[in-house]
């Protein structure tokens, strides 16, 4: 099987227990909430069928019943993704290596290279490379290795990478399609040197951050990167923040 659809099914069924653990621990019963004239109230739908009030002081059993819902919602995406995988694997498969060998032609004969990028040295790490010049004042970040970083989900990805001894740039030009962009974190892969891109969305919530990060998501895809192959993203939302058990996930699932 693809190598992409292979890391995606170990991950779905690696995740899928996870999730299931973590709803059978949380609190009984479904969270509703209820607007009139911007007040709001709070209550726990029961098994019975059932309805209490929640108090305004037991927020953190809000929270608690909004992460189960999130962990409910995206256990049911797992599962029918994990299925659709399965079920038609051999046709994705050959949709990903009909469309990869169109890439490697115009890759290998037209396209310019940069080896610096594709090509690995040996000491890539200390290469220097040239970075992101939009708003560096935002930089306000340090990361492990001493490098200034936008968000501190940045620098949790950028410790678990150098937790597992893994070389990475952070915002590094990148040469996609006839012009340049900078990827959150330009990896090697320990096992042969393969360049792999990590885009992280912090703002997954907000309307028009979200479809800014779809379209560059889509961007990367048209220009050749593979999803789960050579081209990762995480995410988060205000109510969800950067997981740092799922990134060390994605990180033994996709890049070790």
């Amino acid at each position: 099987m693809f190598n992409c659809l292979e890391r995606r099914i170990k991950f779905l069924e690696k995740e899928i227990p996870i999730l299931e653990a973590r709803i059978k621990a949380a609190p009984s019963g479904k969270l509703r909430i209820y607007t009139h004239d911007n007040y709001s109230r709070w209550m726990v739908l029961l098994a019975d069928g059932k309805s209490q009030y929640i108090k305004k002081s037991e927020k953190e059993l809000v929270c608690k019943l909004w992460h189960k819902q999130l962990d409910s919602d995206s256990l049911d995406l797992y599962k029918r993704e994990l299925a659709i995988l399965k079920r038609d694997s051999a046709a994705i498969e050959k949709l990903y290596a009909s469309r990869q060998k169109r890439i490697n032609r115009h890759t290998n004969s037209t396209l310019p290279q940069d080896k610096a990028v594709f090509l690995p040295d040996e000491n890539w790490h200390d290469i220097p490379y040239h970075k992101n010049p939009y708003k560096q004042e935002n930089l306000t970040n340090i990361g492990p290795g001493g490098e200034k970083m936008r968000s501190k989900s940045e620098v949790m990805i950028a410790m678990a990478l150098a937790q597992h001894n893994i070389e990475y740039r952070y915002e590094c030009e990148y040469p996609l399609g006839c012009r340049s962009v900078y990827p959150d974190f330009m990896i090697k892969r320990p096992a042969d040197g393969e360049i792999i891109l990590w885009e992280h969305f912090g703002m997954w919530d907000n309307e028009e951050y979200l479809k800014g990060a779809v379209d560059k998501i889509n961007d990367y895809i048209a220009n050749g990167l593979i999803p789960y192959e050579n081209f990762i993203y995480s995410l988060e939302t205000e109510s969800h923040p950067t997981d740092y058990s799922l990134i060390n996930d994605m990180i033994e699932t996709y890049i070790l």
